[in-house]
C-alpha cells in the first residue's frame, strides 16, 4: 500500500560531530552547537526518504487505484484451488509405508500450497504418485492377514499385484499351524513354497504369528527372512542348564552331566551325558542252560551255547548226572573233559567256536539239561 505520512524535509547539512561525541553523547550542562543538530536531521530526513524510494509504491492494481488508507480488492478465481482442508484429508497421512523422497517432496510443496495456490492438476499427479507407491511390494511389503487350506496360505493384497516381481516383499499374520511343507497365494497369482534361506522347506509357521517374506525370481519361492530357531529336539535330548529354539518354542535341557565315566565293572550306568572316561576291565561272565543233544548217525551228543555276547575261552556245565569244563590254552587249543558221575565215566570233548558261543560235541549217548557258566 502506499505511504501517507510526510516526510520531514531538513536539508541543512549541518557538520558531523567527533566520533568521541557520538560514542559519549551530550553530557550535562554543554549547549550543542547547531551544526551537529543540522546534521542529524539532514541524516534522518534522507534515510526515511531513500527507504520510501527504494520500497516502491503501488499505484494500480488491475485498474484499481487505492482507498483512503492505501489498500486495494482484488478479485481471484479460485474455483481450481484445492483447499487446505481438501489436501490434509487426503495427504496428511501417507498411505502403509514410509514414502519415497520424491513423494515426500511433492505432499510437502502440496502442503505448502494450502493457502490455495495448489492446483487441480496438482492434486492430480500427487495422487498418480500415491497410487503408484501404493502397489509397489518392493519398495514397502504388502500386510495381510493369511487364510489357509491346510498348509496351502493366500492372501488379498489392496492395490492388487499384476505378478511375482524380484524382492517383491510380504507381511503376513498366519492364521493357523501349519503341518507341513508351506505356500502361500498371493491375489490368485499362484501357489509359491516358502523356504529358509538354506533352500529348505518352512514347515513350522505358528498361529498368530508374524512373518516376513521376500520373493525369489531365481528360484520361483517365498525366502522366509530373519528366521528364528527350528529342530525337534526335547528337553531330555539337551544339555541340563543348555538352551535351544525348537519348533515347538524354546527349550531348557534335562540331560543330566554326569561328566567323566568312572563306573565299576557291571555297575549300573544311569542316563545322562558323559565327557569321557575309561570303561573298566574284567571277566565278562554268562550263566543259563543249555539241552544235550544226541546224534545217533554219528554216535556223539553234543550241546550248543551262542549269543553270548562274547567269545567265550572258559566254561564249565553240570547236573545232577554230568560235570565238565574246558579252557582255551596259551597255545590256543582247546582242552576239556565231561564227566558221567553217576556211570563214572570220563569223556573227552571236542570244543569249536560259535557266534558269541561255543559248541561241545564227545563220544557217549547222553541226555540231560545242564547248568552253564561261560566266562570270557
Amino acid at each position: 500500500m502506499a505511504f501517507t505520512k510526510q516526510l520531514p524535509e531538513w536539508h541543512a547539512l549541518g557538520v558531523e560531530p567527533p566520533q568521541s561525541l557520538k560514542e559519549g553523547g551530550w553530557k550535562a550542562g554543554v549547549k550543542p552547537p547547531a551544526d551537529y543538530f543540522n546534521w542529524l536531521q539532514n541524516k534522518a530526513f534522507k534515510a526515511i526518504e531513500e527507504l520510501q524510494l527504494k520500497a516502491g509504491e503501488v499505484k494500480t492494481i488491475n485498474g484499481q487505484l487505492p482507498d483512503e488508507k492505501g489498500n486495494i480488492k482484488v478479485n481471484v478465481d479460485t474455483s481450481n484451488l484445492a483447499t487446505k482442508e481438501e489436501l490434509k484429508a487426503k495427504y496428511s497421512k501417507p498411505l502403509d509405508g514410509i514414502p519415497q523422497s520424491d513423494l515426500a517432496s511433492d505432499v510437502q510443496t502440496s502442503l505448502s500450497k494450502a493457502d490455495g495456490s495448489a492446483k487441480q492438476t496438482d492434486l492430480e499427479a500427487l495422487d498418480k504418485k500415491v497410487n503408484e507407491h501404493s502397489a509397489d511390494y518392493v519398495l514397502h511389503p504388502g500386510v495381510a492377514t493369511t487364510t489357509n487350506n491346510s498348509n496351502a496360505y493366500a492372501v488379498t493384497l489392496d492395490p492388487a499385484p499384476t505378478s511375482y516381481v524380484n524382492g517383491m516383499g510380504l507381511v503376513l499374520t498366519i492364521n493357523a499351524d501349519s503341518t507341513g511343507a508351506t505356500t502361500i497365494n498371493v491375489n490368485g497369482l499362484g501357489a509359491k513354497s516358502i523356504k529358509k534361506a538354506s533352500g529348505s522347506d518352512v514347515t513350522n509357521l505358528k498361529n498368530s504369528g508374524i512373518y516376513t517374506l521376500r520373493y525369489n525370481a531365481l528360484t520361483g519361492n517365498f525366502i522366509l527372512q530373519g528366521e528364528g530357531g527350528s529342530g525337534n529336539a526335547v528337553a531330555s535330548d539337551l544339555l541340563s542348564g543348555k538352551t535351544a529354539s525348537t519348533d515347538a518354542g524354546d527349550i531348557v535341557g534335562t540331560m543330566p552331566n554326569r561328566g567323566v565315566f568312572n563306573l565299576a565293572l557291571g555297575a549300573s550306568v544311569p542316563a545322562g551325558y558323559y565327557s569321557g572316561g575309561t570303561a573298566p576291565k574284567g571277566v565278562k561272565t554268562a550263566t543259563g542252560t543249555v539241552t544235550i543233544n544226541y546224534s545217533f548217525s554219528q554216535g556223539k551228543s553234543f550241546l550248543t551255547v551262542s549269543n553270548l555276547g562274547f567269545v567265550a575261552t572258559t566254561a564249565n556245565f553240570y547236573d545232577s548226572n554230568f560235570y565238565g569244563s574246558f579252557s582255551k590254552g596259551l597255545d590256543g587249543i582247546w582242552r576239556g573233559v565231561m564227566c558221567n558221575t553217576t556211570l563214572r565215566e570220563l569223556y573227552t570233548i571236542t570244543v569249536s567256536n560259535v557266534s558269541d558261543g561255543f559248541s561241545i560235541v564227545w563220544s557217549a549217548n547222553s541226555a540231560g539239561t545242564l547248568t552253564f557258566n561261560a566266562y570270557g
